[in-house]
């Protein structure tokens, strides 16, 4: 089982850890390792999340941002702009069987051993975004929670508030469906991230 944090830094976890705010990832801390990543160059998402998923630099992997680098294009980066095999590849060619829910860079959903719920920049079409097609639906209608990209809820200033809200409500749903996933099938290996620590922290920040 593989839980990615995007975005969750020590210099917050660290402290919140040692002063009993996060119990879970203290224990997390305490018995096993962790330590600070380097990160890609550029230090961004697309990159990094794919360098994480193919154990290759942007050079080998050909995402080195949102956008593609075709100066004739202006194409946003998806799954299919990945050059070389990604570990989920490995794996289903191995035999094993894998599950995504919300791994950045998995839209449109890659043809894998097992099912797949796209991440970021996946598009507003619930059966676009799954593998097989019908796994959201099937997930809201057994959970009663709507499909967290579901909510496009903006950023308003005088309102920062509402979207924290919403963005606990999405992070939960994640939560949720991945449980939902484990529950339905035994797995090789299974993998689930919470962008929602990212994205908060991008208008959140300057309370800090």
């Amino acid at each position: 089982l593989i839980v990615g944090i995007d975005g969750a830094t020590f210099d917050l976890m660290g402290p919140w850890a040692r002063q009993g705010k996060l119990p879970n990832v203290a224990a997390l801390m305490e018995a096993g390792s962790h330590g600070d990543l380097t990160s890609t160059w550029p230090p961004i998402t697309a990159p990094a999340w794919t360098s994480f998923q193919t154990g290759c630099n942007p050079g080998k992997h050909g995402v080195y941002d949102f956008l593609t680098p075709d100066v004739r294009s202006d194409a946003v980066v998806d799954s299919g702009s990945i050059c070389v095999p990604t570990l989920w590849h490995r794996l289903s060619d191995a035999g094993r069987r894998v599950g995504l829910v919300n791994v950045p860079m998995t839209f449109p959903p890659p043809e894998i051993n097992g099912p797949v719920i796209g991440g970021l920049l996946s598009s507003g079409n619930p059966a676009e975004c799954a593998r097989p097609p019908d796994l959201i639906r099937r997930l809201e209608e057994r959970t009663g929670r709507r499909w967290w990209q579901h909510d496009r809820r903006r950023y308003v200033p005088s309102r920062p508030l509402r979207f924290l809200e919403a963005k606990k409500e999405s992070n939960h749903t994640i939560g949720v469906f991945a449980r939902e996933m484990l529950r339905g099938e035994d797995f090789d290996v299974f993998m689930v991230v919470f962008n929602v620590v990212d994205t908060v922290s991008h208008f959140f920040w300057h309370f800090m």
